[in-house]
């Protein structure tokens, strides 16, 4: 387990690394604020137009290979912004690094659970999906703690150049290490070989022929992954709940810093951010560990849990709304992270004990896709009402949708047990 934590921890510290500073750099490089925005979502354009195809091209091709490519798109990225400037030349440097992103999505996460599953079984998945949620979460918060103070040392040791050229080395300097991690092991932890072997390599890949030019039979394997989406009840709901997921907590995500800044009473010091953003990770982690002890304990029905902290959450929101007080609404911010921390390791393992795998990839992007889109829609939804109605009242608007969808994870618990029904019939 150790492989596939240390993977999951370098790849969100690349991310982590820039975070504090983002839209700093970019104004450092010419880019004018209003902008920031348009820049940044040429990333997000590039992930939403490419996650599904590329989760595809994993299972066709090579989880392990793709998820190569993915790191080595995105070393290319950190270097086009280490040397543009301006906003078009940063837009299209991050039209690569949304490349990357979509690359890596779903690919390695998938052989790490493939291997999982073949050595210990599913009944002991939460165990990996929780540690890989430490991994990332960790990563975020280290990574985002060194991206604040690399700009400070590396204006002392550099004072003409641009004082975020540090942040962008280092995130080289990590992605070298994962692209390493990555060629010298597997999925189980073992020493890669020359061959990919396995699942990999041989006459057909996954499990499906091959002709000539070696190119899978793209059109049966989307009719079996199109076929297996619609034989199964739960997936189609745990699949809008991801979507409503992205929904609600794009305007949580959006807004917690002017709410914060307001409260404070735009002090302008941003210590306070970036220990209450620090907290955010730590919290994560916190309710990620605390899920995976209650699983192992005992044995709780994941949907069941699942659609109990969700509520949870949806609550949580709401509350976060109604707070008043800089000290209220950190203790409640960083409660409601702990609750989301909880919650997603339930309803990923719940998600990954039901998709095929020979599609895992397929099924991973696919539900990064609808966060995606969830969350492309709550900006659209949120950015509109914010111009009418305050920030409070947009929570408690997300905190009841995201409460309400709970309800879709209690109707995906009762479509998994009418679909376990007949098989628990037929062995009796």
């Amino acid at each position: 387990m150790i492989v596939p934590v240390l993977n999951r921890f370098l790849h969100w510290a690349a991310i982590g690394l820039m975070s504090p500073v983002l839209v700093l750099m970019l104004l450092s490089k010419g880019v004018e604020l209003d902008m920031a925005g348009i820049v940044l979502a040429a990333s997000s354009a590039a992930v939403v137009i490419l996650e599904l195809p590329t989760g595809i091209l994993s299972d066709l091709v090579g989880r392990r290979r793709v998820y190569l490519l993915s790191i080595l798109v995105a070393m290319g990225a950190r270097l086009c912004i280490l040397l543009s400037r301006g906003p078009a030349a940063l837009g299209l440097a991050f039209l690569v690094f949304g490349i990357s992103r979509a690359l890596a999505s779903g690919s390695i996460e998938a052989d790490y659970i493939d291997e999982f599953i073949a050595r210990r079984g599913r009944e002991k998945l939460h165990s990996l999906i929780s540690a890989m949620g430490l991994g990332e979460t960790a990563g975020l918060a280290l990574g985002a703690l060194a991206g604040g103070w690399i700009p400070v040392l590396w204006a002392r040791l550099l004072p003409e150049a641009n004082r975020y050229d540090g942040v962008i080395i280092a995130q080289l300097a990590v992605l070298v290490a994962l692209l390493a991690l990555t060629l010298c092991t597997r999925a189980g932890g073992a020493a890669a070989s020359g061959a990919e072997g396995g699942r990999e390599g041989g006459i057909g890949v996954r499990g499906y022929e091959t002709d000539r030019g070696g190119r899978a039979r793209l059109g049966a394997f989307l009719a079996e992954s199109r076929s297996f989406l619609r034989g199964d009840g739960a997936l189609p709901l745990l699949l809008a709940g991801a979507a409503a997921w992205g929904f609600s907590f794009n305007a949580v995500e959006v807004f917690w810093q002017p709410r914060l800044e307001a409260l404070a009473g735009g002090s302008g010091d941003t210590r306070l951010f970036g220990l209450v953003n620090g907290g955010y990770f730590l919290a994560a982690m916190l309710g990620n560990a605390l899920v995976a002890a209650l699983l192992a304990r005992r044995a709780l029905p994941s949907l069941g849990l699942a659609a109990a902290l969700r509520a949870l959450v949806g609550l949580a929101v709401m509350g976060l709304a109604l707070q008043a007080s800089v000290g209220g609404f950190a203790a409640c911010f960083l409660g409601l992270m702990c609750l989301n921390g909880m919650m997603g390791v339930p309803e990923s393992v719940a998600f990954n004990s039901r998709i095929p795998e020979t599609a895992r990839a397929t099924f991973l992007s696919l539900s990064s896709l609808m966060v995606q889109l969830g969350g492309i829609a709550g900006a659209l939804a949120f950015g509109l009402a914010s111009r009418f109605a305050p920030i409070g009242s947009l929570w408690l608007g997300a905190g009841a949708a995201f409460a309400a969808s709970a309800l879709l994870l209690v109707k995906a618990g009762r479509a998994a047990e009418a679909m376990a029904a007949p098989a628990r019939a037929e062995g009796a």
